[in-house]
């Protein structure tokens, strides 16, 4: 009998294999048994006793093998495992920055904001002066130079002057790379930059369903982070010049200054800020976040924050909103999401990264939290547009 000997050089394997790699391996052999094969029925190289994988070919295996691994060492555990709980839940919302207009207002004036639908979070940043952003059932919030203005429910909202003078003063909208609006003839009392963030609905409950209607954050305020003054301080330069590329600095800026408001909120704001604000509890939702295959307990977390059982569940509830299971489930279902979005993650490797040792189960469970199938999912996901 022949001897055959096959040299193939794949991508490089993790030396810490997590839950459902294994699988993933396995299929990556079959599939490198198959091509061998197919190499036999097609007669390469049929006259010699042994068979060759040729540079291209090798190039195949290799991508496919990276394909296999990125379910798990890509895109679960092994890619986040450096990375901090804001900027993980920051990702798997798909928080996109946009800006819509810069405002120089003075006199009398009225700008008033539509309520904006899902998947949308406006923001206002006073670079210079102060004005009043009034909301539908009289509620009013005195904004001075610093203060950045979340609305997460994308409530109606208007701009009017802090102290409005008798003359009303013409409204005058100037184009160029952002959009400008200013009162002609008076002289600005507040200078204002008015944006939005996009996100996806379904993945961004644990970053934004537990925050008030309403988020102020003082980034100038005399215990906000110094950096932040200077990140202000850029943004008007950005605004007042004009220069190239100045639009995709300031919505860049955008997004860091919204990472850095979020964890420079006040003691009354719950969610994932109120998580941030306690060292013991943190600890112990980056953990859940490092490793959502892990089967937790109440007990094992409560271990990592070196607190009691009933203490640990007391408090995490008083600063999140949610229960310990709410919290857990709900990221799970969002790093779920998130797998069957990218399209080459089989559901049942989906289900192990994500801490389901059964198809059926998880499939329970994120029906009853995403109300469709995973399968349907990742269809609407993949195809919207079929969907519509």
């Amino acid at each position: 009998m022949k001897m055959i000997a096959i040299a193939i050089r794949v991508a490089p394997i993790p030396t810490r294999l997590d839950r459902g790699l294994a699988t993933r391996l396995r299929a990556l052999c079959r599939w490198m048994f198959i091509s061998v094969s197919l190499a036999f029925d097609f007669g390469v190289r049929a006259q010699s006793p042994y068979v060759s994988i040729m540079p291209p070919t090798c190039d195949i295996l290799n991508a496919r093998a990276s394909q296999l691994l990125a379910p798990s060492y890509q895109s679960g555990n092994s890619r986040r495992s450096g990375m901090d709980v804001l900027s993980e839940l920051i990702e798997l919302a798909h928080l996109r920055p946009a800006l819509d207009v810069h405002c120089l207002l003075g006199g009398k004036f009225l700008v008033g904001h539509d309520a904006t639908q899902p998947g949308m979070l406006p923001f206002h940043l006073v670079l210079g002066g102060e004005c009043v952003v009034e909301l539908d059932g009289g509620r009013k919030v005195a904004l001075r130079s610093g203060d950045m203005l979340l609305l997460p429910r994308g409530s109606a909202h208007s701009i009017v002057n802090r102290r409005p003078s008798e003359s009303a003063a013409e409204l005058v909208i100037d184009s160029g790379s952002l959009k400008q609006r200013r009162t002609d003839g008076v002289a600005a009392d507040v200078d204002l930059l008015c944006g939005h963030f996009e996100y996806d609905p379904k993945a961004s409950g644990l970053l934004l369903d537990a925050l008030p209607d309403i988020v102020q954050v003082s980034l100038l305020g005399q215990h906000s982070d110094a950096r932040l003054a200077a990140l202000v301080g850029i943004l008007k330069d950005e605004t007042a010049k004009d220069m190239s590329g100045s639009l995709t600095i300031m919505a860049s800026m955008s997004l860091a200054l919204l990472a850095m408001a979020l964890r420079n909120t006040g003691p009354n704001v719950t969610g994932l800020p109120g998580l941030m604000r306690d060292v013991r509890l943190s600890k112990a939702v980056k953990a859940m976040l490092q490793d959502a295959s892990r089967p937790w307990t109440i007990e094992e977390l409560a271990e990592i924050s070196a607190t009691s059982r009933a203490t640990f569940a007391r408090h995490f509830r008083s600063a999140s909103g949610m229960t310990v299971g709410e919290f857990l489930t709900e990221f799970r279902m969002t790093k779920a999401g998130d797998l069957l979005q990218r399209g080459y993650c089989p559901v049942a490797e989906v289900a192990e990264a994500v801490g389901y040792d059964s198809e059926a189960a998880f499939g329970r469970a994120f029906r009853r939290s995403r109300g469709m199938t995973p399968s349907k999912f990742r269809q609407q996901a993949l195809h919207p547009i079929s969907h519509q």
